[in-house]
């Protein structure tokens, strides 16, 4: 079962909140990209801290407290576009491997399938 959220040119985010829940994973893993690649400047430039199970401390009530001024790293529809520039890609792959990445912290989690992105927008 996946959310009926779809493609309409922007990553169609179910809100499960699990990227926020899990910013200090997703900054210390970007920072072992080379210096120069835009996965690390982003991770570099993240603004916030998090608390000991990994949180970021601008979630609050399941919520991003600061999403329009959120930081790149957080933004997956301008960070998808800066990688497709890097990579020589296009967004909608981008977008693939971020709905994938998603899907395995939902199925991790044990969240609701409801959570779940159908990757076959994509193609």
């Amino acid at each position: 079962m996946h959310m009926s959220v779809t493609f309409d040119g922007d990553f169609p985010c179910t809100g499960c909140s699990l990227c926020c829940r899990n910013v200090s994973v997703a900054h210390t893993s970007s920072l072992s990209y080379p210096k120069d690649s835009i996965l690390y400047r982003a991770a570099a430039a993240f603004p916030y801290s998090w608390d000991e199970s990994g949180s970021c401390n601008m979630l609050k009530d399941g919520l991003c407290s600061v999403y329009s001024s959120r930081p790149l790293l957080c933004n997956v529809k301008e960070l998808s576009k800066e990688i497709a520039k890097e990579l020589n890609s296009d967004v909608k792959a981008m977008y693939a491997l971020n709905a994938i990445s998603c899907n395995s912290l939902i199925s991790a989690y044990g969240l609701d399938p409801q959570f779940m992105i159908d990757v076959s927008q994509f193609q």
